[in-house]
């Protein structure tokens, strides 16, 4: 294969570190200086492993939308960026394919947003 023809992959085009198990040297100041470089590119998810970490924008995004739901539906936990979705798409599978009780976690500070809308979701 030519270097023109080399297939990159997602970790190639991605802001930072996307999971922090990856993380070289993993320091108090690189785990800090990752999340805020993510940040700053509007990548406000990060994974450490299976746990999402999410820094509240305090801002819209358009990453909440039924469009959004299906890019992640069915898709490898680490095929895309990371994102809420694929933890909810990941426990669901689980649950669905091999019987395994769930549980999801979501805390924050009060007011934070923890309240993820699930397009199609009773209320």
């Amino acid at each position: 294969m030519s270097k023109m023809e080399v297939k990159t992959s997602l970790l190639d085009n991605m802001i930072g570190v996307g999971d922090m198990v990856l993380l070289e040297p993993l320091t108090e100041e690189s785990f800090i200086e990752n999340l805020k470089k993510r940040f700053d590119h509007n990548e406000i998810y990060t994974y450490i492993g299976s746990v999402v970490i999410s820094i509240n924008p305090y801002r819209s995004l358009p990453i909440f939308t039924p469009d959004k739901v299906e890019e992640y539906r069915n898709r490898n936990f680490y095929e895309l960026s990371p994102h809420i979705y694929a933890l909810a798409d990941e426990a669901y599978r689980s649950l669905r394919d091999q019987d395994k009780d769930q549980c999801i976690l979501i805390t924050g500070e009060s007011g934070a947003g923890r309240q993820v809308p699930y397009p199609n979701s009773p209320s």
